[in-house]
């Protein structure tokens, strides 16, 4: 490792152009990355709050018939253990049904949500109304509606205003309620706010007849939403039948097809990427080993093996990789932490409204990496250059002395 070492430092020049490479790939893996998963990651987490969690119990008819009779009532014990969970921030019950608002002015469908105002509050539910979010929380009394803002302004109501929700109970029954505005709930995404009304759960459940406890799902939401699948598996290994845990990626299928689909594109840039820098460590360690033919010639007639030269080589690229990984580290250090703050602004790229399933799209992105992803990148860097430095090992080890002494 001694003699490897202070052969990279041979052609000084070569070498700190080969390690700046690397670093620079690095830095740019580490964006590309930390886009991909900041953005989803904000997307997940937006959609989980607004809607089922990054885990959700319901029951298990209820994704193909969303009906008021397909409810659950989870046990209490089950739920406060859930909450003493390490990794588990929240566990609120919602209860949904479709419904039709009604005015003077007019009629709108509506997706009509019921939250527990004395769980929930802004870490749990994205609120606007001129004022502070916790004053906004207060006003979901009993007697009261949040409606969506693009849903406010269709029915052409303002806070204060009464409207009368109508929706289906369990038997089937048409339902009534008188309700007052006292929220404007408002999410970015057109679909969202131009759909949904939020009213206090008890109201909710007395109007569809079901009992204390009983919920259409019991929301989960985690610290980190790549954990969904292990918290629910676990669940469902104590859940009775009909309930069911569901993951966000099953309660959120479209969501989950495009974070899968655009994803992919960031995997293949950073392909791109590490073949670059696979190419420069390759191009460093070849350039070197011609130079030095007459040296390995010299160094197999003095008793070096193939296998000492081989791995002398080999070495030489584990140098570079280790240089480019710290190197990388310093010069990425600054910008992620700046990214990860304050984001890049792409709002002359993604205009007001765009949303994904229900979810609106950030204009600024903010980079996330998670730990272990800064592991598999290193992991990753040294893999890739090692192999590139296989080639050039391959063809230092092959020669005999007499071959190169007479060249």
């Amino acid at each position: 490792m001694p003699m490897a070492w202070r052969n990279l430092w041979r052609n000084t020049r070569r070498t700190a152009i080969t390690v700046l490479g690397m670093a620079f790939g690095i830095l740019l893996s580490v964006i590309i990355t930390g886009m991909s998963s900041g953005t989803y990651g904000e997307m997940i987490d937006y959609a989980a709050h607004l809607g089922s969690g990054h885990v959700s119990i319901e029951h298990n008819d209820y994704r193909d018939s969303p009906q008021a009779e397909h409810h659950v009532h989870t046990p209490p014990q089950l739920l406060d253990e859930l909450r003493g969970t390490p990794g588990v921030r929240h566990v609120v019950s919602r209860v949904s049904a479709a419904g039709l608002l009604s005015t003077a002015h007019g009629n709108a469908g509506a997706s009509i949500l019921g939250i527990d105002p004395r769980r929930e509050d802004t870490s749990t539910m994205p609120i606007l109304e001129g004022e502070t979010s916790d004053a906004a929380v207060g006003t979901l009394e009993s007697g009261g509606v949040w409606l969506g803002v693009r849903l406010l302004e269709n029915l052409e109501l303002r806070r204060g205003n009464k409207v009368v929700l109508t929706f289906t109970d369990p038997n089937g029954e048409v339902v009534n309620r008188l309700a007052r505005v006292t929220g404007v709930l408002e999410t970015g995404a057109p679909s969202v706010d131009g759909g949904i009304a939020i009213m206090p759960l008890q109201d909710l459940r007395e109007s569809l007849g079901y009992s204390e406890g009983d919920a259409t799902y019991e929301v989960v939401l985690l610290d980190d939403h790549r954990k969904s699948a292990s918290v629910a598996a676990r669940l469902n290994a104590r859940l009775d039948s009909p309930a069911r845990a569901l993951p966000w990626f099953v309660s959120q299928p479209e969501l989950a097809s495009f974070i899968a689909v655009d994803g992919s594109t960031g995997i293949v840039i950073q392909f791109i990427v590490l073949l670059l820098l696979s190419a420069g460590v390759f191009n460093a360690i070849f350039v070197s080993v011609i130079e030095r033919r007459r040296e390995f010639g010299i160094l197999r007639a003095i008793g070096f093996s193939r296998a000492q030269i081989f791995r002398l080589v080999l070495a030489e690229s584990a140098w570079l990789a280790a240089l480019g990984i710290v190197v990388g580290a310093l010069i990425t250090v600054g910008p992620y932490l700046h990214l990860h703050e304050h984001g890049i602004d792409f709002s002359s790229m993604i205009q007001p409204g765009t949303e994904v399933s229900g979810v609106a799209m950030q204009p600024v992105l903010k980079v996330r990496l998670y730990p272990i992803q800064a592991l598999r990148l290193v992991v990753v860097v040294v893999v890739a250059t090692l192999i590139a430095g296989l080639a050039p090992a391959w063809s230092a080890c092959k020669r005999t002395p007499a071959a190169v002494l007479r060249a």
